[in-house]
């Protein structure tokens, strides 16, 4: 076997090994985990980009009495939303030094190995931080995945729970009213249009200052361990307007952990502690509030959490599994050279389904 031909060979080894890995590393994070057993992970895409139909409004219902004639109109309900597709790479080199030291098939074999399950466990963890820190269309992330951050960004508001939405994600606005419809009341209380929120994720400010007489918080000093209830359930809550409710909260581990003392000191709440049955059995361990799951994840931001609905989620590769190996032999360098990829994206396929708990300056 040649130089060059053992790396192809193991590289076909290095596949079917990947394989069997990449589950096990999905079940180290909730994240992951969750989309895997919710069937949220596919694969096989093609083309530059993924793109969908968004519906932005309905067919405006009118009274009707006996003898009216009926207007038809055309209606336009509808909007594409697109990303593109992102890629990331680990690479590490096999010089011809150590191939003859590990002379032999199964011996190089085994080598190989031992190098990929090294770049899989950098990737892993490097890979599930993207998902939920980035900002696709961010400065300087521009070729990096679409994690949640993608949707967002937002203001403060100082007479609201609130932010104020200001983000672009699959070139459309997360803007309220960016494309027409009213409101009545003071977002998200009250009524309006579908069209005017269709887009817009709920970003809750656990730290506004918005008196608890005008509708704020009712804690004096309003920070996240004081106001994590109240603020966890206006999330639950306010996005139950969507037509699917949240399944779960992720929460940066020092928020988890002050939400649990918050929790140990209110003995009116009800908790339980015996969540979702198929994630204890993946060794996650969270609470129950309201009917939601909450779980801490590592990689988030500080002092931020998020609320999803997984079936509005989709992270789609564009090859035949998450993550797949590459070998070469470099003749300059006298190595073999391996790398372990991702192409894909994350699609959040309705912004208006999530939330984001953060404390907005």
């Amino acid at each position: 076997m040649s130089f060059g031909q053992g790396a192809y060979h193991a590289s076909i080894t290095i596949n079917k090994y990947i394989r069997e890995v990449t589950k096990a590393i999905m079940r180290k994070r909730v994240l992951l985990a969750m989309l895997q057993s919710r069937g949220r992970i596919s694969f096989g895409h093609t083309g530059k980009l993924i793109d969908w139909k968004v519906k932005h409004k309905r067919s405006p219902i009118t009274p009707f009495d006996d003898g009216d004639s009926i207007t038809f109109s055309k209606q336009v309900k509808h909007k594409t939303a697109q990303i593109p597709m992102r890629a990331y790479v680990v690479s590490q080199s096999m010089s011809k030094a150590d191939k003859l030291m590990n002379s032999g098939k199964e011996a190089i074999v085994k080598k190989y190995i031992e190098m990929s399950k090294e770049l899989l466990e950098d990737i892993r963890d490097q890979f599930c931080e993207q998902l939920v820190q980035v900002d696709g269309n961010a400065a300087g992330s521009t070729t990096r995945i679409h994690g949640l951050e993608s949707v967002f960004s937002a203001a403060n508001n100082a007479n609201s729970l609130v932010g104020t939405n200001n983000d672009t994600y699959a070139g459309l606005s997360t803007t309220r009213g960016n494309y027409g419809g009213t409101w009545t009341g003071t977002w998200p209380d009250g009524y309006g249009d579908s069209q005017y929120d269709f887009w817009s994720p709920l970003v809750v400010n656990y730290n506004s200052t918005l008196a608890s007489g005008s509708g704020g918080w009712s804690a004096t000093d309003k920070t996240w361990g004081n106001t994590c209830i109240e603020a966890l359930r206006f999330a639950i809550i306010n996005t139950q307007r969507n037509s699917d409710d949240l399944d779960m909260f992720l929460l940066e581990k020092n928020l988890f952990r002050q939400a649990l003392d918050r929790i140990d000191d209110n003995e009116r709440l009800v908790v339980n502690r015996n969540q979702d049955p198929g994630m204890t059995k993946l060794g996650f361990k969270g609470i129950n509030v309201d009917g939601v799951d909450i779980y801490w994840e590592v990689g988030l931001a500080s002092g931020v959490g998020y609320g999803l609905c997984l079936d509005e989620l989709e992270l789609m590769s564009w090859q035949p599994q998450l993550f797949v190996s590459l070998s070469d032999f470099n003749l300059e360098k006298v190595s073999d050279q391996v790398a372990i990829d991702f192409y894909g994206n994350l699609r959040m396929k309705s912004p208006r389904t999530l939330c984001k708990l953060a404390a907005l300056a």
